[in-house]
């Protein structure tokens, strides 16, 4: 990952968290502590809203906004996402039940999903709920619980009870962080336990991650690599983890 690409992770990361300590940064994005201080200079400088402090980092949200947070996101590698959402779509076939993780890689999944016959989806997400909604030959299923604010993800106890009542042909999951070894990661505690229950709803996982999210960790483990049926990621993904997924016996579709 190159500063350009490593700066936008941090702004993500900081400003979906509010605050982050270096620490946390070097931990997130596998780097050392020098080149996390200045990167957060450089992102410091061109971020008025990017508050350095003692010992990290603290974004100031003037705005009062926050659908900027969700914005950031929908924006954030925005062609990636897109062709993920296009290899997903080919292996999605008509009249199959699908869940869609939350996140702004599976709302742009939810956009070409009217391009197949009689879907069934269970979402986990206000905005894909509202995209979703749009078409009349796609049966939408929201998952209730707790909306997580600037986010649109739904979780909690409620969430994850109604989903151990689903059973679906197809899971599409989303990550914020995936270690070939120590698996597939998430930096919000607040998807953690309806994470864990998606994988139960199918024996067909599918990941869905661009290539920035490899060689990152994060604090919540969500699952093993090995617990996939299938990861999506796009062609730009070192071949060091091409072949480390291979070697695993996991099949890798690329963008």
């Amino acid at each position: 990952m190159n500063q350009v690409e490593r700066i936008k992770q941090m702004q993500l990361f900081i400003k979906e968290r509010g605050r982050a300590s270096i620490k946390e940064i070097c931990e997130y994005l596998n780097i050392s502590e020098a080149t996390a201080r200045r990167d957060i200079i450089s992102l410091a400088e061109s971020d008025s809203f990017i508050k350095r402090i003692h010992g990290g980092v603290v974004w100031e949200n003037t705005t009062g906004n926050l659908e900027y947070k969700f914005e950031l996101k929908l924006h954030v590698n925005q062609m990636l996402k897109k062709r993920i959402a296009n290899v997903v779509l080919d292996i999605i076939q008509d009249d199959e039940s699908i869940l869609l993780d939350s996140g702004t890689t599976c709302l742009y999944i939810a956009k070409q999903l009217h391009r197949k016959k009689s879907l069934r989806v269970v979402c986990l997400d206000i905005k894909i709920a509202e995209e979703l909604a749009k078409y009349e030959k796609i049966e939408s299923m929201v998952i209730g619980g707790i909306v997580r604010p600037g986010f649109y993800t739904i979780g909690e106890s409620f969430a994850e009870e109604m989903l151990g009542q689903i059973h679906v042909d197809k899971a599409i999951m989303s990550a914020d962080a995936i270690d070939v070894e120590k698996g597939v990661m998430n930096y919000s505690i607040f998807e953690v336990g309806v994470k864990h229950r998606i994988l139960e709803t199918s024996k067909n996982l599918i990941l869905a991650a661009d290539h920035t999210k490899f060689g990152n960790v994060s604090l919540y483990k969500i699952a093993d690599l090995q617990k996939y049926s299938l990861i999506i990621s796009t062609k730009e993904l070192d071949s060091q983890y091409i072949e480390a997924i291979k070697k695993l016996g996991i099949p890798i579709l690329l963008a």
